[in-house]
């Protein structure tokens, strides 16, 4: 479930969908809380460790990519922002903005 609804945030990042994001990342962070909470001594299988293992390095995959393409997003709206400030200001010199 962690890794559906991080692949969900993923995909709500990529689709600009930003309300969903913090929709999805409260129901993520309340499911990380459950799985820390979690005894460790049931994963005693090697087999089961293996994907749990392989489970983390997904989430933690997505999450890198979620960070950069969030980084890559506020650089262009910081762009244009200052674009538009400096637009502005061409165009009025005297408003001090």
């Amino acid at each position: 479930m962690f890794r559906v609804l991080t692949q969900q945030m993923l995909e709500s990042v990529k689709n600009d969908e930003w309300d969903r994001i913090a929709e999805i990342g409260e129901r993520r962070e309340k499911r990380l809380k459950e799985l820390m909470a979690l005894d460790d001594t049931f994963m005693t299988d090697l087999s089961e460790r293996a994907r749990w293992s392989d489970l983390i390095r997904q989430c933690l995959e997505m999450n890198g990519e979620m960070q950069s393409l969030i980084e890559e997003k506020m650089g262009a709206l910081q762009k244009n922002y200052n674009d538009g400030k400096k637009m502005f200001q061409a165009y009025h010199p005297h408003s001090g903005g």
